[in-house]
């Protein structure tokens, strides 16, 4: 029995053990990624919020003008402001946590793959 065949065979044999740890090894990784790019989308989910508060508050600062209750219209004209405010800030921080959060992903897939090929060797 050459060493060929003899690998061959410790495969097939101790495939029950290294098949399920090969799935929750690939669990656990898919896992992390879904929550890196969770927390991105919790952050564009904020900044979005943000925009839309302050339309509606700008709306409502509006209506509240035209009903006459001056004290609410200001009130909620500030807090359109202010909402509009930290959309507008958020926005670059969003575009570069996606950004950031594209390369590292990328980077820790480079190198997943490079511990299952080996860099500069030969799979024969």
């Amino acid at each position: 029995m050459n060493k060929q065949e003899f690998l061959t065979a410790l495969l097939i044999l101790g495939f029950p053990l290294w098949f399920p740890l090969l799935i929750a090894g690939a669990a656990v990784v898919f896992s992390f990624y879904v929550v890196l790019w969770s927390l991105i989308a919790a952050l564009w989910a904020v900044e979005i919020a943000f925009a839309v508060s302050a339309l509606g508050c700008l709306a409502t600062a509006v209506i509240q003008l035209f009903r006459g209750e001056l004290l609410t219209a200001g009130a909620m004209l500030g807090a359109a402001l202010v909402c509009g405010g930290l959309a507008v800030l958020l926005f670059d921080g969003c575009k570069a946590a996606t950004v950031g959060m594209a390369r590292l992903t990328k980077k820790i897939a480079v190198k997943i793959k490079s511990w299952f090929m080996g860099k500069g060797r030969e799979n024969a």
